[in-house]
């Protein structure tokens, strides 16, 4: 039962792929992309969670966050949620611990629908049967993106029908209110493989009682399932490198039909698992 399950084992591990063709932003070039994968044991059920990270997330997670979350019941996500947030406070949230308590969080879910013989979506209650993939339609991140004062400038001085878009930087709701609050944006871009899934609910709550937009920040398996809950979602963004990840390495990648993506909500959790065969390829 739910109610008696507790955490038995976790485990992480990651992987490097290389990219088709070098890739590059507008500060950056990477030739490789490390994917960072959790699993969670417990009441009789495997949950499944990842991110995209470095490997030394991975290192984190069987060490302190799976002490911090052992024995605890998978169904209360938001106590373990608190106590790994509390656990990391002298290491600093924002970078590898954020993106490793992401990817555990993102496996909790997963665990708590398969307990639960629920979709993640189905959990959290439909606001939408799908989400439009879209690649980038506004001004995103025109100046870096914790200068929220110059992000504020920019959109009162850009012409009209111009959006500035940002925060898939964002590791924490503290993050996000204080952009929210400078009115730095006119969409709000989250990444739940960095403020997990439990974050990402946050923001989409943040933005409601703002009247403000969302868009999901890439991986399209991860955030599928919250953004059919999210009710100012606009889109998801569709990433190349990651949506050809997710296809090469997890059973029940969703691929797009007619330009949107829907949730199989006849599959518990997440609806996905790692192709462990095809992964191991690539593994550190």
């Amino acid at each position: 039962m739910a109610a008696d399950a507790k955490i038995e084992q976790v485990e992480a591990q990651a992987y490097r792929i290389p990219t088709e063709d070098p890739e590059s932003d507008g500060s950056y070039r990477w030739t490789s992309t490390t994917l960072v994968t959790v699993h969670i044991q417990g009441g009789g059920a495997r949950g499944f969670g990842y991110s995209y990270a470095d490997a030394a997330a991975a290192t984190l997670i069987t060490g302190k966050l799976a002490q911090i979350i052992s024995g605890r019941n998978p169904v209360d996500i938001p106590c373990c949620w608190r106590l790994m947030l509390d656990g990391v406070r002298n290491l600093g949230e924002p970078g590898i611990a954020m993106l490793a308590i992401s990817a555990v969080d993102a496996a909790l879910w997963d665990l708590k629908g398969k307990l639960l013989e629920l979709s993640v979506v189905d959990l959290l209650g439909v606001a939408r049967e799908a989400v439009t993939a879209a690649g980038v339609s506004w001004f995103e991140e025109p100046v870096v993106h914790h200068d929220l004062e110059g992000l504020r400038i920019l959109r009162d001085r850009t012409p009209a029908g111009m959006e500035i878009a940002a925060g898939e930087y964002g590791f924490t709701l503290p993050y996000f209110r204080r952009m929210l609050q400078a009115g730095a944006v006119d969409v709000l871009q989250a990444d739940a493989t960095r403020c997990g899934i439990t974050g990402f609910l946050q923001a989409a709550t943040l933005c409601e009682s703002h009247h403000l937009q969302l868009s999901a920040h890439c991986a399209p398996s991860l955030h599928i399932h919250p953004c059919c809950a999210a009710p100012t979602l606009r889109h998801l963004e569709y990433f190349h490198d990651h949506a050809r990840i997710e296809s090469m390495l997890f059973d029940g990648f969703i691929q797009p039909v007619e330009g949107k993506l829907a949730p199989d909500r006849s599959r518990p959790g997440l609806g996905i698992e790692l192709r462990e065969g095809e992964a191991s390829h690539f593994r550190f």
